[in-house]
């Protein structure tokens, strides 16, 4: 009983995952069908909770943009299905302190255009692009707020 009820399960999230959407206006965008199946694998086993979701290749890597518990996200996996990173959106009210003090002590009149965390096996850092006297730009903070760049 326990083997069909999981049998179930994993093909109704299989169906939900191919009938997702692709991205409008997105020539390169993918059918979840025409996603490996050990790429889907790796994707939920990653990103459970992940709805929303659509793919498109990027060279020989496969991109999934999808919400997760509210976040907006995006994950880039091989055609082997291994996983090599997750960038996060953040709002701008969830930014470190730390960080956003730092930019604006340098920039004063900057604006926040976009702010992602970026994840990565062994490193992951803020990316935050910023627009400041008509020029935008982009900062890279450690998860810890120092800046990289």
């Amino acid at each position: 009983m326990k083997k069909l009820i999981t049998a179930l399960l994993t093909s109704f999230f299989f169906l939900q995952l191919a009938f997702a959407q692709t991205e409008e206006g997105n020539s390169r965008g993918l059918q979840t069908l025409d996603v490996p199946a050990v790429i889907l694998d790796a994707f939920g086993n990653n990103f459970p909770d992940a709805v929303k979701v659509s793919w498109r290749r990027i060279n020989q890597d496969y991109l999934a943009k999808f919400m997760q518990n509210g976040h907006s996200m995006q994950a880039v996996f091989t055609d082997a299905g291994i996983w090599k990173y997750t960038d996060i959106e953040v709002r701008e009210d969830l930014l470190k302190d730390r960080i956003r003090q730092h930019i604006l002590n340098y920039y004063p009149d900057a604006v926040f255009r976009k702010i992602s965390l970026h994840d990565e096996s062994g490193k992951s850092f803020y990316s935050i692009e910023i627009q400041t006297g008509g020029i935008r730009k982009t900062l890279r903070y450690s998860d810890k707020g120092v800046l990289l760049d």
